[in-house]
């Protein structure tokens, strides 16, 4: 029996413009599902890639495999020459054809005590614990045009005014003195 391998170059590509995120993986039954799950939860670590899918959603996008690899020792190399070739045709996602390869690199028991320390104490929030609800909170703001806006939560305020959530709530905690003519009521 013949195994067959798991390196392979493979791209996440939008079906609407063929633009793609080209990458490679030693672990082709795992990749798959860990950018689905980023891009999903919006924390995908490629913005352009994280804002097509944003806009166009996941049924415009396709998981393909474009090169089956024997050699995990070769993908660096290949990978390159894939990314390469749609920058050139301009239908990438990636910013840069220098690939991050860390297949075999070993931490020193040093630096893997110290990774341990740092992690040691710290809870992760919902592991093996219900997670409360969110609870909006209620703000008020003037407007550029002087009126008095009050608002429970600020994603519905700063969806209709195309503001930014984060600079609105520096805005209400004081961080900020106003946001596009926006200030705290």
């Amino acid at each position: 029996m013949v195994n067959s391998p798991s390196s392979a170059i493979y791209a996440i590509i939008s079906l609407t413009d063929q633009s793609r995120y080209v990458g490679s993986t030693a672990r082709l039954d795992k990749r798959p599902d860990e950018h689905w799950r980023a891009l999903s939860t919006g924390r995908h670590f490629n913005r352009g890639l994280q804002a097509a899918y944003r806009k166009h959603g996941a049924n415009n996008f396709a998981f393909v495999v474009l090169e089956w690899i024997d050699d995990p020792a070769t993908l660096a190399d290949r990978e390159s020459q894939f990314l390469a070739n749609a920058m050139r045709a301009g239908h990438a996602f990636n910013t840069s054809t220098a690939t991050k390869v860390s297949r075999g690199h070993k931490l020193s028991a040093e630096t893997r005590q110290r990774q341990s320390r740092a992690r040691t104490g710290k809870k992760r929030p919902g592991f093996g614990a219900k997670i409360a609800p969110l609870v909006s909170k209620d703000y008020c703001f003037i407007s550029p045009t002087g009126e008095v806006v009050e608002t429970r939560g600020l994603r519905g305020l700063c969806d209709q005014h195309k503001l930014n959530v984060g600079n609105m709530s520096s805005v209400a905690r004081g961080r900020l003195n106003q946001h596009k003519g926006w200030t705290r009521g």
